[in-house]
């Protein structure tokens, strides 16, 4: 009864044998579908993290780049009111200037750049 065998073979299995199979494959499924899960929040960890380090890094250089920029302003600004009280001391009409005026048109007057004037 060799072809009994072989058609024994070639029928599913019996119902409880059926059950434990559909089992285990669920079970290893849900495996499957946690650690998706784990290696998932890792790599979302991963990237928050390098996102909160970039960030950090922009605003260093943000900063430093600030910082750049306000003692470029502070230099040009000195020198440019060296500029003004070295020309004035050069003046022949005595009448100065300092830092306090420009000289317009290279003969003319003074204008006052202090805005607190009294009314």
């Amino acid at each position: 009864s060799e072809a009994e065998e072989n058609s024994a073979d070639s029928l599913p299995p019996p119902e409880r044998k059926r059950a434990k199979v559909e089992k285990g494959r669920r079970e290893k499924a849900m495996r499957a579908i946690l650690q998706f899960g784990e290696a998932y929040e890792a790599a979302e960890s991963a990237k928050l993290q390098q996102i909160m380090e970039m960030e950090k890094q922009r605003m260093k250089f943000a900063k430093e780049l600030e910082l750049q920029r306000m003692k470029f302003l502070m230099k040009t600004q000195l020198e440019l009111s060296q500029l003004h009280g070295n020309g004035s001391n050069h003046d022949s009409d005595g009448r100065g200037g300092g830092s306090s005026g420009r000289r317009v048109g290279g003969g003319g007057g003074v204008i006052n750049n202090n805005h607190h004037e009294n009314h």
